[in-house]
């Protein structure tokens, strides 16, 4: 047996019907689809050879004289073809055209215009089958033929160019002969567009055709109305998918009839050189990212090479994940090495051409023949080649001549007068002496790509190169995709490298590189890591897709979204790439569908139970389409999944019954499903949400979104609503806010759907449907409105739109058990806007809801929200009693979910504020035990929200009782939580106690610039409450940094938003802090005698010319506070008066009043200013 016969046992050979497309198996004779004969045989050995084979591959013996395949007859549209189920693709579709046929019919006799139909038809079905297009109807003079069907391919586009320029030349060079006394020279016209179909059968009677429906044949024909004859008019989004590798010329724009806007059209002119492509791909290769360890082991096999050692890796991966990339890098890696290249590029149009791949190196790259050189010159060039690498011209001019088709002058070189087979023998040993001779002068790189498509007697010159232990330095780099095999794995001197998916910060690079650095916005970035799965081809490919049709504004550093997130759809440069390995799948095609129907992931259990499952699905929904049958039964389904995993489009995990699947990529799965009709889609939808409904409770309980999402799917909107709402409540109760907001929305959008499609509003509807539409819509908004208030908070725009649209609905269903809900969210927004009137009128109808149905829950979330209200307008004894007594009830009811009502759970809010009202009503001791135990009941739940709450409510807390250490503890606390949990009003407050701590902590700068930080974020979120108390803070911040003006400046903000908004809890302190600052600017203010300073104590109020005096500042804070029941505050401004008027000299009568105050404070009450104030009170 020769070597090339070995050889072809260790590679797996898959042919393709010449007819049909169809794949077939190594070994078959006739194709199992059409039965077209699927070999040639030769007449000289009696080898059997592929359909397309130009030459014997055991003997070499030409096959231009064996009688052609049957499938070279054109098939008419009325022969029966096998029904394939009608599915959704992107094909390339040309229509060709025969010049003059109509002229040619008054000339000719009908027989004579057959017969010159015949051949031209023919000649055009050798040239289409030979790039495997498909022939889908003869139209008299026309031919409409499909790239893409039945079997996909990653070059479509390229195929269909190569076709139409072969079919110009063979059609320019027929010769049809002399008819009638009239010799004929035919031409044809040519049109071209790529784009989205549905092909399937139609017809009805007798009269059925496998055909594509959509815009896109309808513009090919057009397009060919535009071409001059043989020429070929190209769309540009055919053009786009083959740019770089054919040369155009534009034809300008051009109306086309039924097409919107004017369209560029182009003429294909030549298929570029090998060298060109190269250098078009490397000029827009993005920077190399990643594979550090690859290069690494390039590096380390490349020195071996360097000292005289022959080595062989074979680089093996995937379509699109570099390998072509990895060596270009390995290249530039060693660019300042002195070394010979020669690289070739195996085709898959030429597997069956022999030595296709040297003859293009040669002819291109080392002789450097052009179409312009005469067969003198480029006998010429081929004898200097010869001569300067010292090869004898004798026996290598007849060899290479007849290899690249030189004209040899036989009067100078005699003809070997070898067998075929001994030529080739001959041919291999020159070749590899050549190669040895340039490895002599210098390290030779050898670069194979694509050797899963070499032709035979390129592989036996491989592998007589790679099993060959020299000691040559020639490093051989061979790239190839799994599926080749070979044992040359055995042999010592060669490695193998696979290439991995990328991670997500080397895709991040990648995009970035694609961008030119600019960033995408994250949610873009972020769906664009997922879809690719670490391929580089598919994220640069996606990246490319977004940036040109995405909704974008570019910056000087970013790209901006303008509108919705983009969906990302397979881009047109994948579509057949992906698609080409699920056509060659053969019965596990409609595996992938179903199965990528269901999701990225799926059980085996799940997949068959939709399959096989009876069909009993009453629901009472509206008539439907009668459904698709699943021709799938349990064996086939097997034998399915087993082709796919062994064609490593799934992986599997754990064995059968219980096996589950998953996709090795989403593309993968993108592509089987956009595959399926429509209608298709929405039928396995319906039937996979049915079947989780029946037979799978635990997967419909714990994963209802996933219900939803089929049902949705389905068009089934009233079940998708409903499942929706579970899966929102279900995410929200578990503090996935966000995942909450997407699944509520999409349940929102669907009710929207049913509305437009209504065609009037909610309220005008009448019957069952419309109002439980409505009560859909109400258990929607109200989720929704709880979980943006945790994401956004309470202050929210959006908050507020949606507890409006929910009243609404309350008013039009009437009594709703969600109103009281409803209310509590329009109270939560007016108190964060700091309206703390009318959120007071809010508490109070909540107060009224819960005493009407005599409800203790609703009592002490309406007791909560009256407190808060009273709190913030100054009232603190009521607020703290409406607190207190809303905490004793908490205490009496069931804990199970205190979260559900409200989104926070009430008892920790009731605690965290009994601390602030308790400390500033002088019960110190109490307010730290409700601060301690806030914090620990917060963790006891383990809810999130609660627990942001709790922490930065504790931080306020410490900062009252001015513990820096402890505020910074628990504000950093509440900045990791509310940052993980994008919880962005609690976050801004968290950065707001941070930065006090820091002033407090000596970093003053740093503190003043995260207070206005976290003011601005605060802000951010549309709220105003505790504006006053922020101010405050930061006006202390500037006065420790010794900037007075900018305090007061502060300061003058802080009590005019006292007066505009009524918050005057901390409206004490603001008036105190005011008089400090004044008392500083003024270097230690004015001395008073003691007769003034009795009136200004005695007045209750300070007459308008003493408004600005410190004391009047000083005096106003402690009336405030005295008014207010603010113990702890009233005596800060009171300490603060006595220091001013004891620094004055005026000790006696700053003693009278802080033992007036001092004496009032409760007995065992701490507080920081213990000590001055017994200073004070000694100092005589």
């Amino acid at each position: 047996m020769s070597k090339t016969s070995s050889l072809s046992q260790n590679i797996q050979v898959m042919m393709n019907c010449p007819n049909c497309g169809i794949l077939n198996s190594e070994g078959a004779n006739y194709c199992m689809e059409c039965g077209t004969s699927l070999s040639k045989v030769c007449s000289h050995c009696h080898h059997k050879n592929s359909p397309q084979a130009k030459y014997c591959t055991e003997c070499g013996t030409s096959l231009k004289n064996e009688s052609q395949p049957s499938a070279l007859t054109p098939i008419t549209p009325s022969e029966p073809t096998p029904i394939r189920p009608a599915e959704r693709r992107q094909l390339t579709v040309m229509f060709c055209d025969l010049v003059g046929s109509t002229a040619l019919s008054e000339e000719l006799d009908p027989e004579e215009l057959r017969e010159l139909i015949q051949k031209y038809q023919e000649t055009c079905a050798n040239i289409v089958l030979q790039y495997e297009g498909y022939i889908a109807q003869y139209l008299g003079d026309g031919i409409l033929i499909y790239f893409g069907y039945p079997i996909a391919h990653e070059d479509d586009a390229g195929r269909a160019m190569r076709a139409a320029l072969g079919i110009i030349k063979a059609i320019a060079g027929l010769k049809p002969g002399c008819i009638a006394n009239r010799c004929l020279q035919l031409s044809v016209r040519l049109g071209i567009h790529t784009g989205l179909v549905v092909v399937g059968e139609v017809g009805a009677g007798n009269k059925r055709e496998q055909l594509a429906i959509g815009q896109t044949p309808n513009i090919a024909a057009r397009l060919q109305g535009f071409a001059q004859p043989n020429t070929a008019a190209v769309s540009p989004t055919t053009q786009r998918l083959v740019q770089g590798i054919f040369e155009f010329q534009s034809l300008g724009q051009h109306s086309l009839k039924g097409v919107s806007t004017p369209v560029e059209i182009y003429q294909v002119l030549q298929e570029t050189s090998s060298c060109k492509r190269q250098k078009v791909a490397q000029s827009s290769w993005t920077p190399y990212v990643g594979r550090e360890a690859e290069l690494e082991q390039f590096q380390a096999i490349w020195e071996r090479v360097k000292s005289g050692r022959g080595e062989v890796v074979l680089l093996m991966a995937e379509a699109g994940f570099g390998k072509s990339r990895l060596v270009q890098a390995f290249r530039e890696r060693i660019a300042n090495d002195a070394y010979t290249l020669r690289e070739v590029f195996c085709s898959p149009y030429y597997q069956n051409t022999p030595f296709h791949p040297i003859i293009e190196l040669i002819a291109e790259r080392v002789l450097k023949l052009t179409r312009e050189d005469s067969p003198q010159q480029q006998l010429t060039k081929l004898e200097q080649f010869l001569d300067a690498h010292q090869i004898p011209r004798q026996e290598a001019v007849p060899l290479f001549g007849q290899l690249l088709s030189i004209p040899i002058d036989e009067q100078r070189y005699r003809p070997l007068n070898l067998s075929p087979q001994a030529t080739k023998q001959k041919l291999l040993e020159v070749m590899l002496a050549m190669i040895h001779k340039a490895a002599s002068q210098q390290p030779l790189l050898v670069i194979v790509e694509d050797l899963h498509w070499i032709d035979p007697s390129t592989l036996e010159l491989a592998d007589r190169l790679i099993r060959e232990e020299t000691n040559y330095p020639i490093l051989r780099i061979y790239t190839m995709r799994p599926g080749f095999q070979s044992h040359w794995l055995r042999l010592p001197h060669v490695s193998q490298i696979n290439l991995n998916h990328l991670p997500a910060n080397q895709i991040e690079q990648i995009i970035q590189g694609v961008t030119g650095g600019k960033r995408l916005p994250y949610a873009v970035s972020k769906l664009i890591v997922e879809k690719s799965d670490g391929i580089p081809l598919f994220i640069e490919e996606m990246t490319k897709m977004v940036v040109e049709s995405g909704p974008f504004v570019e910056t000087e550093d970013t790209y901006e979204l303008t509108g919705p997130l983009p969906t990302l759809s397979i881009p047109d440069t994948l579509k057949g790439l992906l698609m080409e390995r699920l056509d060659r799948l053969d019965g596990a095609k409609e595996v992938a569908q179903l199965g990528a129907s269901i999701g990225r992931e799926f059980s085996y259990e799940l997949l068959r139970a939709i399959a096989i499952g009876s069909e009993d699905l009453n629901t009472n929904e509206p008539s439907r389409p009668a459904p698709v049958p699943i021709n799938l039964n349990e064996s086939s389904i097997i034998r399915g999944l087993e082709k796919l995993v062994e064609t490593r489009l799934l992986f599997v995990n754990g064995e059968l019954p219980k096996a589950v699947y998953s996709f090795k990529n989403v593309l993968i799965q993108d592509a089987a499903y956009d595959s399926l009709l429509k209608s298709t889609r929405a039928q396995y939808h319906r039937r996979i949400a049915r079947v989780l409904e029946a037979e799978f409770p635990l997967v419909t309980s714990r994963e209802p979104e996933l219900l939803a999402y089929h049902y949705t799917k389905a068009g089934l909107s009233f079940c998708a609503i409903d499942y929706w709402q579970k899966a929102g409540e279900k995410a929200f109760l578990g503090s996935a806010n966000a995942e909450a907001i997407a699944h509520l929305r999409s349940g929102l959008d669907l009710i929207q759907s049913q509305k437009a499609e209504q065609g009037r509003t909610i309220s005008l509807l009448g019957g069952s449907s419309s109002i439980d539409l409505l009560k859909q819509e109400l258990d929607l908004q109200t989720t929704l409105g709880k979980a943006l208030i945790a994401t956004k908070g309470y202050a929210s725009l959006e908050v507020e739109q949606i507890y409006k649209r929910s009243r609404e609905i309350c008013q039009e269903l009437g009594t709703t058990p969600q109103l009281f809900s409803v209310l509590w969210g329009l109270w939560g927004y007016h108190a964060a806007r700091c309206e703390h009137h009318i959120a007071l009128d809010f508490a109070s109808r909540l107060m009224g809801l819960a005493r009407r149905h005599n409800d203790p829950i609703l009592e002490m979330e309406a007791r909560f929200t009256l407190g808060f209200a009273l709190f913030y307008l100054g009232r603190l004894q009521a607020a703290h009693e409406h607190w207190k007594v809303s905490y004793e009830l908490y205490q009496k009811t069931n804990r199970t979910c205190q979260t559900c009502l409200t989104g926070q759970d009430v008892g920790v809010a009731s605690l965290s504020y009994m601390s602030l009202s308790a400390w500033l009503l002088g019960h110190t001791a109490d307010s730290l035990e409700y601060s301690e135990e806030a914090i620990h009941l917060a963790l006891e739940l383990s809810h999130p929200y609660s627990t942001g709450f709790a922490l930065s409510m504790k931080a306020m807390f410490h900062q009252l009782r001015q513990e820096p250490e402890a505020v910074k503890h628990q504000a950093e606390a509440a900045i990791a939580l509310a940052t993980e949990q994008r919880f962005e009003f609690w976050l801004a407050t968290g950065i707001i106690m941070q930065g006090w701590a820091l002033v407090e902590l000596e970093k003053t700068d740093l503190g003043i610039n995260q207070l206005r930080r976290g003011i601005a974020a605060h802000a951010a979120t549309g709220a105003k409450i505790s504006w006053t108390y922020f101010l405050g803070l930061l006006a202390t911040a500037h006065a420790k940094a010794g900037q007075l003006e900018a305090g007061l400046a502060v300061l003058t903000e802080a009590l005019s938003t006292v007066e505009r908004t009524g918050e005057r809890f901390w409206e004490a302190e603001l008036f105190r802090l005011r008089g400090e600052l004044m008392y500083a600017k003024a270097g230690g203010g004015q001395n008073l005698n003691p007769e003034q300073v009795a009136m200004l104590v005695a007045q209750s109020q300070v007459s308008s010319p003493h408004s600005q005096s410190v004391e009047y500042y000083l005096n106003k804070a402690s009336e405030i506070a005295h008014a207010q029941g603010g113990k702890l505050l009233e005596l800060r401004a009171t300490v603060s008066l006595a220091r001013i008027w004891s620094k004055q000299g005026n000790s006696k009568l700053a003693q009278h009043l802080l033992a007036k105050v001092y004496s009032q404070w409760p007995q065992g009450s701490q507080t920081v200013n213990v000590e001055e104030i017994k200073l004070l009170l000694a100092v005589e």
